[in-house]
């Protein structure tokens, strides 16, 4: 469970939660091979959450040698910590949607407005299943962990 530690406080609420909705979190999982860029992916059916530590490691090149002060591998933990809790909160997303029949849980925000980057992940998204919508409200929602936990526990309980 090395994810844990790439969790920051709001992420780790996201993750209990989830926990508590009776998801099984899965890290490394065969399926994080499919895409390099994956760094998580979610499974309502079967009620889990993968994530893929060792992609996001080899993303942020993990093993490229540190200075003699270690800032780089600060930096690149704080990094994980980042992106690591927005792709658990961006999951814990598609696991209130799933418990809320596959439909929004925040119509009212949704937006058209999406970055070029969060263009390029909701292709690889859809590439491996879900709507456009559903992925565009998840990358919404990933940066409000407080709003994805009162989801949760208004739609999984």
């Amino acid at each position: 469970m090395e994810y844990v530690d790439f969790l920051n406080s709001n992420a780790r609420i996201v993750h209990n939660q989830v926990v508590k909705a009776g998801y099984q979190i899965i890290e490394n999982s065969p399926y994080c091979l499919m895409a390099k860029q994956i760094l998580a992916l979610h499974n309502g059916r079967e009620k889990k959450i993968y994530l893929c530590t060792q992609n996001l490691k080899n993303i942020l090149v993990w093993s490229a040698p540190t200075g003699p002060r270690n800032v780089f591998a600060k930096s690149k933990v704080k990094q994980a910590r980042f992106y690591m809790s927005k792709a658990l909160t961006h999951e814990a997303v598609h696991a209130a949607q799933y418990c809320n029949n596959n439909n929004l849980i925040a119509p009212e925000r949704s937006s058209s407005v999406v970055t070029d980057f969060k263009k390029q992940a909701i292709q690889l998204s859809l590439a491996v299943g879900g709507t456009k919508q559903r992925e565009e409200e998840a990358y919404l929602l990933e940066t409000n962990p407080a709003f994805v936990v009162a989801a949760l526990k208004r739609f999984c309980f």
